[in-house]
């Protein structure tokens, strides 16, 4: 039953949304004047990287608006 159940999660599919706290962004700037903080490496991968192999799923961004173009939310389907 355990098994199935695992199965079952496996198949799932996940959207992680990171949010930028607009607050907290002013006091990492410059560097993420052109990304959002979840775009930031930590060590050999990136935030949104490590979020992505935890979890299996796709990881989109809630950030200032002139970075959504590049960087766009993408809601569960």
């Amino acid at each position: 039953m355990y098994l199935s159940g695992f199965l079952y999660f496996y198949k799932m599919s996940l959207s992680i949304v990171l949010f930028d706290d607009f607050k907290e962004r002013e006091r990492l700037l410059p560097l993420v004047a052109t990304r959002p903080v979840g775009n930031l490496r930590l060590g050999a991968l990136t935030i949104n990287q490590k979020w992505e192999l935890l979890t299996a799923g796709d990881v989109s961004y809630m950030t200032a608006a002139y970075l959504q173009d590049k960087f766009p939310l993408n809601p569960v389907h």
